[in-house]
């Protein structure tokens, strides 16, 4: 007697756990998954770990712009794009060029002229969607997008900047 109700006490009970199991099977199944994800992008995670040291050991400093130079339309005082040479003497190629410059108007020629109504203007310069590779220099020449400005500005008074996106598997991997 005492066998048969201990039999019955354990089989109700795994009648009602496999019957629970079933029954949540997906709310279950979701809870596991998302404890073995977060397990893997926790931020102690030693492969992510890894990662990120390799990614932020990318120098920005050795991505450099030279001889930048206004282009300016014939016949016109209007600048319509920039030329420059970009040098990438990183270890990953580097892509989804362009350039954010700054420019001051041209200076009144005679005393009649009006004096300009800006001091800086900044721009921005179409892409240049190529790969720059590690240790090349890469002539660009990108059109400027600058609205109004582009007429009034001083071609020898530009400064630019590189701005970029990291092909981050050349990191990753060691090599490009």
């Amino acid at each position: 007697m005492r066998g048969a109700l201990i039999g019955g006490v354990v089989g109700v009970l795994l009648h009602l756990l496999v019957r629970f199991i079933l029954h949540n099977f997906l709310w279950l199944a979701a809870t596991v998954g998302l404890i073995l994800i977060l397990g893997r992008c926790s931020p102690d995670n030693p492969k992510l770990e890894a990662k990120r040291a390799a990614l932020s050991r990318f120098d920005a400093t050795a991505v450099t712009l030279s001889n930048v130079q206004a282009e300016v339309m014939p016949g016109t005082r209007h600048v319509s794009g920039i030329s420059a040479l970009i040098s990438n003497r990183e270890r990953a190629r580097i892509y989804d060029v362009f350039l954010r410059c700054e420019m001051r108007p041209r200076a009144p020629q005679q005393a009649s002229d009006p004096e300009p109504v800006w001091d800086v203007a900044r721009v921005a310069s179409s892409y240049h969607y190529g790969y720059v590779n590690p240790g090349a220099v890469v002539m660009l020449r990108l059109r400027l997008d600058g609205d109004g400005y582009l007429s009034e500005a001083d071609p020898q008074r530009f400064t630019c900047t590189p701005q970029y996106k990291i092909e981050t598997v050349d990191l990753l991997t060691g090599q490009p």
